[in-house]
């Protein structure tokens, strides 16, 4: 996969890791456990957990780059919209801390970390992967990772095929308007802690948190 802002199993391997994490994961049981001043959930992945969220129990939004999770000096807290309280804490990245994601970006391959002809395997890895999430989200199905097309050609034989898959570093900005920032933040941190969890590289997908004037000057770097 790309780079993201915001965001190698062999298949002869892949039958016998599946069937240990379906396995560990009809062990769990569903819960609160204390974290500090926080409540965390039970689940190996998350940190929260929904329903103990609060003025007095915040829960905290961390930023990803180079495949390991980093608070920051300046936090955005975001007030509960029932009674005020701010219950949760969103570690925001300014100008002076961009660097390490500049860093991250230019280390993506212009051809794509996700290319179908120089990295296949990643196919394999990322199609377990989506199999295991959907699992734990409890989806019917799996989407698409990539989409290829072919045509017939001119004359017998002859076919033109199109591959289609992300190309070099790209950034996601994603809503970001109030009150959906209230849910975005916290969700996308705890989802890409569930695709780690599922055997998502680290080092594939950053996540930022920062304002429209920081992103810019971030994309403006990379570029």
């Amino acid at each position: 996969m790309h780079r993201i802002v915001l965001q190698r199993e062999i298949r002869s391997r892949a039958s016998h890791k599946a069937l240990s994490w379906f396995s560990s994961y009809n062990l769990f049981r569903y819960g609160t456990k204390s974290c500090g001043n926080r409540v965390c959930s039970s689940l190996p992945f998350a940190t929260v957990e929904a329903e103990g969220i609060s003025g007095s129990q915040p829960a905290e939004v961390q930023n990803l780059v180079q495949g390991k999770w980093t608070r920051s000096a300046a936090w955005n807290t975001l007030v509960d919209p029932l009674n005020g309280e701010p219950f949760i804490k969103v570690a925001e990245v300014d100008g002076n801390g961009i660097q390490p994601f500049v860093e991250s970006l230019s280390k993506c391959p212009k051809h794509g970390l996700h290319n179908p002809f120089k990295s296949p395997e990643r196919y394999l890895l990322y199609g377990d992967i989506s199999a295991k999430a959907a699992h734990m989200l409890a989806l019917p199905k799996v989407r698409f990772l990539a989409r290829s097309f072919a045509v017939p050609g001119n004359h017998i034989g002859q076919q033109s095929h199109g591959y289609r898959w992300p190309y070099g570093p790209v950034a996601i900005i994603t809503p970001f308007n109030f009150p959906l920032e209230i849910p975005v933040s916290i969700v996308m941190e705890q989802m890409m802690r569930l695709l780690h969890y599922c055997g998502l590289p680290a080092e594939d997908v950053d996540f930022i948190n920062s304002d429209g004037k920081t992103m810019n000057k971030l994309l403006m770097e990379v570029c």
